[in-house]
C-alpha cells in the first residue's frame, strides 16, 4: 500500500509539472502574439497616415497647376485660402466644407511647414480635429515644394500629418 501511494504521488507531481509548463507556454504564446498584433496595427496606422498625406497632396484645392505632373507641389495661395476657410471662426461659412473635409481626413492634424531656407519659416495648419477621448497617433512627414504664384518661386516644404485613432479599452 505504501508503494502505491508513492507511485500515485509521483504521477500527480508529473501531471502538475506538465500543467504548469503548459500554462507557461500558453502565456508566452499569447504575449508574443499580442506584441505581433500591436506591431501590425502600428504598421497599418502608418500606412493610413501615408495614404492621408498622399490624399492631401492630390487635392486640387492645394495642388499646383497643370505643370505639376508628379503632384508633389503645393500652391501657397490655395493653401493659405483653404487653411483660412477651414480654421475660420465663422462656422456658418465653413460648416459644409468642415463636414466634407472631416469625412475625408477624419481625426487628424495636417500642417505644411516651410523651413527658414530662402525666406522666413512658415506653418500652415490646414486641418485639425482631435478626438476628446484617449488616442494613439501616427505621424508622417513628406517633403514637397511650396509654390508662390505671385513671385513664381518654389520653396522646400514638408507635409506634417498626424493621424489619431481612438484607443479601445
Amino acid at each position: 500500500m505504501r508503494r502505491g501511494q508513492i507511485e500515485f504521488g509521483e504521477s500527480l507531481m508529473v501531471v502538475i509539472v506538465l500543467v504548469f509548463l503548459l500554462i507557461i507556454g500558453i502565456v508566452f504564446y499569447f504575449s508574443a502574439t499580442q506584441g505581433s498584433l500591436r506591431g501590425e496595427q502600428q504598421y497599418r496606422e502608418e500606412i493610413e497616415s501615408v495614404k492621408l498625406a498622399k490624399a492631401v497632396l492630390g487635392l486640387p484645392e492645394v495642388r499646383c497647376g497643370s505643370y505639376d505632373a508628379a503632384g508633389t507641389c503645393i500652391d501657397g495661395l490655395k493653401l493659405a485660402a483653404l487653411s483660412r476657410m477651414l480654421n475660420a471662426s465663422d462656422k456658418e461659412f465653413d460648416e459644409p466644407a468642415w463636414a466634407y473635409y472631416g469625412r475625408l481626413f477624419g481625426y487628424a492634424t495636417i500642417k505644411v511647414n516651410v523651413p527658414p531656407v530662402g525666406g522666413p519659416a512658415e506653418e500652415y495648419v490646414l486641418y485639425h480635429d482631435k478626438p476628446d477621448t484617449e488616442t494613439a497617433s501616427s505621424r508622417q512627414f513628406i517633403f514637397t515644394t511650396l509654390y508662390d504664384p505671385v513671385s513664381e518661386t518654389q520653396r522646400l516644404a514638408y507635409l506634417n500629418v498626424t493621424r489619431y485613432t481612438v484607443v479601445q479599452r
